[in-house]
């Protein structure tokens, strides 16, 4: 059999006879549901363009694409033809192609005609809209295969690969979904080249079988047609007018469309009944042609009919000759194979016989039918039958196991995004040629595509313009933190301005002759009052006067109700701590193994103690600092509150928050948080955020910081840098900031180390005072800071490996061991108990007992009559109030902004405060310079017409974005490096919240961003990119660098230090290898492919390429295929959303990371207090301890008093004097 294809733009609507006919409502019946006749009406009419009588049917419709209109004129013939039929008993209807349960019959046909000439599928839909932006016919390619993966349990079709006229493969990449159209031949053919189909087929052709579809190809449904002859030499030559035509006839229709040359190819068509139909439908399509001439070597003057069975039961098969997609498939009709198309094929050729006995030409009969028996019929169509080139079924639609398409969607089984559109999905036959119903499926097809991009994009909507909803989506993130940041730099501006002024009249009263008194104690503190070293003979004179010195100083500034206006009901705050015991998790190493004493208000105790010995640890339980630790023993907590007493334990997790509150916490180092304030704005950052974001006017307390300033002696370097101060300078300043919001006391973790002996004295006279006039508890652990320091210390508290083995002052603890036979007289104390506790046991216990006996004695019944007393509180559902609060988000990040991103009015030079805003912008500094540059060098290189052109393009783009990135780290490290280790400190201290933290660094990341933009936007317009996507462009590079800095932000607190760089490195390089076209697809390997999907800058480059170069206008075939699959088919919105959601994502690991480091400080620690009433009296027990080794119980003192060596007598007392 011939087999023709209508392998042309339109299809077989190019190349078909025209005739336009539609199947009855009730053929539908047999289809699936959804597709019934009142489902499929709609779309009928959607796409008729109906000119014919109107007013006969309502099935048509009249604003639709395709025009069906009958011919302006018919031969004499047809009606000839016409009355025959009804002689015979046969219908005639007026429009038999209305679609009408009751067109049964013949009529004139109706043609797919306009003015004249033939409208298909392709001058219909195609050609109006060939300049539509968006779309780009290609010709001459032949499909090779379709490539899909699998995800989420179903296959995606993600490119089509076809043959370029017979010599290039090109790859085109799908970002949505594909759709199949290549007819009932094409379309199962191009299923089983990319392997979906039988198994049998595929696998004997080598084809690896992805998905298994038994029923592509099979189904097939051949339409047999047998044509009928008659006529010959006896018709006149003047009856067969289109056949000589003249040229006034030729004219008519070249300009009307009308005349003889308008006739249509088949004058009469309709369908009747055999009667061999189970249902009694139609079951068999008759026509006759009046104007066909010649035809298979009869003469020229000849008629002829046709016969066609409507609804074949034969089936046949399409199967692969080759993998090669340019060979032919192998077809199979297997016509006539079922006898029910036979026997209805004969009763058609009897019925037409029949109407030629009543026609004028009855006695012509070219074929001998007339007189044929029916078995010489039945011999007569096997032989003679051809192909009607109507033909169904091949990718079947429907729920059975052989159908290969879905009813709803027409996706292909097993698939998510791949569909199809065309005459092979047809599940059972229809009485009427296939080409209205396969337009009908076409615009289904279309609406369910619609409807998906509809509730995917916009519900309600026809269709998302994806440019506009990247612009709106990215532009109103673009806003918001716009109006936020101009909202901040307003607030930080204001307070700057009103800080300056403030600061300036300060300086001028400063400077007024009335005001130039100094303080006693900064007097003190910048007086030198010890020398480097002291003699034998001198240090106790010495030590006296410094005593005298000390009684006779007035520290008015450091007394509470001078201080300043925060005021607290809570008071006199004292600690009571017996047996306690600490267990470090998770290993249970014990650090503290029994520490008794007391900590009292008014007094400053020093915690002190060898290496090791737990003075750290116990600083850190008492001021609710443990972490990773297990408390138990007893500890109560007494302060007045509205005139009452108040005792707590800390098992209470409110009372440990509030105690961490308003007990002040100084760190052993100062740190480096704050290097960049002057000492002024230091504190003011310090009091802005405990105390000033709750008062109206915060500013107008400045006369609290310059007493605190003054009363610790930095009243001179006022507007010094922080890290231009000394050692001692800095923990003075540290000290100030601590008493700022009035605490009930201070702990201080090694105050004084780093610092020497003249300077560590000025520290612990300060701590003293503070004590003294604040009437708060000051502890502090430190080493031996020196004998002068001692003699003036309230109480001392030794530990030695984890026991307390005596509390009291210099006078007492000489008592102590002036009973050892060892100790010499003049001797200090403490450097003896340091010397022997660690190599005498008996000593070690003689101390232990002695400091529980003392506070057996001597402690324990004072606290245990102030336990006994009624008290009206519950610490369990009381709330102790007088809590400072978090300041409001939005006050809070005005204040970090002011004092750690911006100068905030203070005095610095103009250099340091550029040096400061470049190293802040250091990014967008290093775009605008690399933008010039790279435009100086290289020049303007867009648009790009060729393929090297576009790989320079991506090269420089691959240059501009490697600095991109790597400034990014840069910054983020120096920002999070400084800031981070602080923001954990005033979180920790309740004077920050997760939320303030997020949101500052997200308004930083936002105004780092906004600085890259002017250099991008230089970059774009000096390379040349397109004017009209210059918006698009600058805000898909925005969104590309928040993403971006903030990937660094979240890098940097889960890899803190030097590991962020490389950790950050790696990242970044992948990225670019990957993403930004320095390696092509196929030189990574398949495992990592994958990555161009979760990489930022793969689509930042492919969306900035997709703009400039739309699909392929600027680039050639050879950049075409290159470039197919990847960055000309970019989705816009997709990369919006993309970059969006990696933003979002990790501003949230930001926060969680945040929170979850407050959440690690608070719960790590667990108090397991004894709940008791009053304290039980111990019982002395053997100390476990360690015992020291040979090296550590030489006695240092010993070592120069023994030595024979004349002369050194002053450098060994020096020595000594320098170990002590």
């Amino acid at each position: 059999l011939e087999v023709i294809f209508g392998s042309t733009l339109g299809g077989s609507t190019s190349i078909n006879a025209g005739i336009y006919s539609r199947p009855a409502q009730e053929e539908f019946d047999m289809w699936p549901e959804k597709w019934k006749g009142r489902d499929v009406l709609s779309f009928f009419k959607k796409f008729e363009n109906y000119q014919g009588p109107m007013g006969v049917s309502k099935n048509h419709g009249k604003d639709g694409l395709l025009t069906i209109q009958p011919p302006s004129h018919h031969h004499s013939f047809s009606d000839a033809w016409i009355e025959a039929a009804k002689k015979v008993g046969i219908n005639v209807v007026v429009d038999g192609a209305s679609g009408s349960n009751n067109n049964s019959g013949l009529y004139h046909s109706s043609n797919t005609f306009k003015d004249g000439r033939r409208q298909d599928a392709f001058t219909a839909y195609l050609l109006p809209i060939m300049p539509r932006e968006g779309l780009e016919v290609r010709t001459g390619a032949n499909v090779a295969t379709i490539i899909y993966k699998e995800v989420n349990g179903k296959q995606r079709a993600t490119e089509v690969v076809y043959v370029l006229q017979g010599l290039a493969r090109v790859s085109v990449h799908a970002r949505r979904e594909i759709i199949l159209s290549a007819g009932w031949a094409g379309s199962p053919k191009i299923l089983m080249l990319s392997g979906v189909g039988p198994n049998d087929n595929l696998e004997k052709l080598e084809i690896k079988v992805g998905v298994h579809l038994e029923g592509v190809g099979r189904q097939l449904v051949g339409r047999p047609l047998m044509n009928l002859l008659f006529g010959g030499q006896r018709i006149a030559p003047e009856e067969m007018p289109w056949m000589f035509a003249s040229e006034e006839v030729d004219s008519e229709w070249a300009l009307n469309g009308t005349g003889i040359l308008d006739m249509s190819l088949v004058g009469v068509y309709g369908k009747a009944k055999s009667g061999l139909d189970n249902n009694g439908r139609d079951d068999f399509l008759m026509s006759f042609s009046d104007m066909v001439g010649s035809f298979n070597n009869a003469p020229l003057q000849t008629l002829i009919s046709s016969c066609k069975v409507c609804r074949p039961a034969s089936r046949g098969r399409i199967k692969l000759r080759s993998p090669n997609p340019t060979d032919d498939v192998e077809i199979s009709f297997d016509m006539l194979k079922d006898e029910r198309d036979m026997d209805i094929l004969v009763a058609c050729v009897k019925k037409t016989l029949s109407v030629y006995k009543n026609f004028r030409y009855q006695g012509i009969d070219l074929l001998g039918l007339h007189k044929m028996e029916d078995s010489q019929l039945r011999a007569l169509i096997r032989s003679q039958a051809l192909f009607s080139y109507h033909a169904w079924g091949t990718c079947r639609m429907g729920d059975g196991p052989l159908d290969v398409v879905e009813p709803d969607g027409l996706r292909v089984r097993g698939f998510s995004n791949l569909r199809v559109i065309d005459g092979s999905i047809m599940p059972e036959g229809l009485c009427s040629g296939p080409m209205s119903t396969t337009y009908m499926l076409a615009e289904r097809g279309a609406a369910f595509i619609l409807d998906d991009i509809t509730q995917q994009y916009a519900p309600g909507a026809h269709i998302v313009d994806q440019r506009a909803a990247f612009i709106i989506v990215v532009s109103l993130l673009f806003s918001v933190m716009l109006v936020l940041t101009i909202a901040l730099n307003f607030g930080v501006n204001t307070q700057a301005k009103t800080f300056s002024n403030l600061l300036y009249q300060e300086e001028a009263k400063r400077e007024s002759p009335t005001n130039l008194r100094q303080s006693a104690t900064s007097s003190f503190l910048d007086t030198q009052i010890l020398t480097s070293q002291f003699n034998s003979k001198s240090s106790v004179k010495s030590r006296s006067m410094l005593a005298a010195d000390l009684s006779d100083i007035k520290t008015s500034d450091f007394s509470l109700q001078e201080s300043h206006n925060i005021s607290k009901s809570l008071k006199n705050l004292s600690i009571h701590f017996s047996r306690l015991t600490l267990e470090r998790l998770p290993n249970n190493t014990r650090t503290i193994t029994n520490a008794t004493g007391q900590i009292k208000g008014g007094k400053l105790t020093l915690l002190m103690g060898t290496s090791g010995a737990g003075k750290s640890t116990l600083l850190d339980i008492l001021s609710m600092r443990i972490q990773s630790a297990k408390v138990n023993g007893s500890i109560m907590y007494y302060l007045e509150h509205d005139g009452s007493t108040v005792v707590a334990s800390p098992t209470n997790q409110s009372f440990r928050t509030f105690m961490r509150r308003n007990i002040a916490y100084l760190k052993q180092s100062s740190g480096t948080e704050l290097d960049e304030l002057t000492v002024f704005e230091t504190l003011m950052f310090s009091y802005m955020l405990r105390v000033a974001p709750n008062e109206k006017l915060f500013l107008s307390s400045i006369d609290i910081v310059n007493k605190i300033i003054s009363s610790v002696g930095l009243t001179e370097h006022k507007d010094m840098d922080t890290r231009q101060l000394s050692g001692g300078q800095k923990r003075r300043l540290q000290i100030g900031a601590s008493l700022l919001d009035n605490p009930l006391g201070i702990f201080l973790d090694e105050p004084t180390s780093g610092l020497d002996q003249n300077t560590a004295v000025k520290i612990i006279f300060l701590l003293k005072q503070i004590a003294k006039f604040r009437n708060i508890p000051v502890v502090a652990a430190v080493h031996n800071p020196g004998i002068v320091a001692l003699e003036n210390t309230d109480s001392m508290y030794l530990l030695f490996q984890g026991y307390g083995v005596f509390q009291g002052n210099y006078v007492d603890l000489k008592n102590t061991v002036n009973y050892q036979s060892s100790y010499l007289s003049g001797e200090c104390p403490l450097d003896y108990t340091f010397d022997y506790i660690g190599k005498d046991a008996q000593f070690r216990q003689y101390m232990y007992t002695h400091h529980i006996s003392d506070f057996n004695n001597n402690h324990l019944p004072g606290i245990n009559r102030s336990m006994l007393e009624p008290i009206d509180y519950d610490e369990n559902e009381a709330d102790l109030g007088d809590r400072l609060k978090i300041s409001s988000l939005w006050k809070s990040i005005v204040t970090l902004f002011s004092l750690l991103y911006t100068s905030f009015g203070s005095k610095k030079p103009v250099r340091r405060r550029v040096t400061i805003c470049a190293s802040i912008h250091t990014s967008g500094l290093t775009l605008i310079v690399l933008s010039i540059l790279m435009y100086t060098f290289v020049g303007r290189v867009l648009p790009a017409k060729t393929l090297e052109g576009l790989l320079t393009v991506i090269g420089l783009m691959l240059i501009f974005t490697v600095p991109t990135i790597a400034t990014f780290q840069v910054v983020c490290q120096q920002i999070i490096a400084i800031e981070a280790p602080h923001f954990y400190n005033l979180i920790f201290e309740r004077l920050l919240s997760p939320e303030h933290v997020t949101v500052y660094w997200t308004l930083q990341g936002f105004q780092i961003a906004l600085g890259c933009l002017p250099g991008f936007a230089i970059f774009y317009f000096l390379l040349g990119f397109q004017i009209q996507n210059a918006v698009v462009a600058i805000l898909l590079f925005f969104i590309f660098c928040l993403q971006a800095i903030t990937g660094a932000q979240v890098i940097q607190l889960y890899f803190p230090g030097a590991a962020a760089g490389g950790v950050y490195g790696v990242y970044s390089t992948l990225q670019l290898l990957l993403g930004g076209g320095a390696l092509p697809p196929t030189v990574i390997q398949t495992w990592i492919a994958w990555t161009k999907y979760i990489n930022p800058v793969s689509y930042f480059f492919t969306t900035l390429l997709s703009l400039e170069l739309g699909v392929n206008a600027y680039c050639d075939e050879n950049c075409r295929s290159v470039l197919g699959s990847g960055y000309d088919s970019t989705d816009l919105l997709r990369s919006g959303i993309f970059f969006l959601a990696m933003y979002f994502i990790q501003t949230s690991i930001i926060h969680f990371k945040v929170k979850k480091v407050i959440q690690i400080l608070d719960g790590s620690a667990r108090f397991e207090c004894l709940k008791i009433n009053i304290f039980e009296e111990q019982e002395v027990e053997e100390m476990t301890t360690i015992e020291s080794t040979n090296f550590d119980k030489i006695d240092a003192r010993r070592l120069f008093a023994t030595s024979k060596i004349k002369g050194v007598g002053s450098r060994r007392e020096s020595m000594y004097l320098s170990l002590r």
